[in-house]
């Protein structure tokens, strides 16, 4: 199940998606190369889904990180806390 809680009592984001005013979730993932046709396939579908059934969620978008850092270091990573 997506929407639901964490096995210690805290709500997941997409969860909490439905009591925060605003803002924007983002899923990092650096799949393992013998499951990355898996995740390819998964966001696409079961993830897509599941987000776009929240009433509030207003659109679902994913990117791809290329090799090549074509903006020559003028936009650091995301950090991951």
């Amino acid at each position: 199940m997506v929407a639901s809680m964490t096995n210690d009592g805290i709500s997941t984001p997409l969860a909490m998606l439905g009591d925060q005013r605003s803002h924007v979730l983002f899923g990092q993932s650096h799949a393992n190369p013998r499951r990355e046709a898996a995740l390819l396939h998964w966001h696409p579908g079961a993830f897509r889904q599941a987000v776009s059934n929240v009433a509030r969620a207003l659109s679902v978008l994913r990117y791809e990180k290329h090799e090549a850092d074509v903006t020559e270091g003028l936009f650091a990573p995301v950090a991951l806390s």
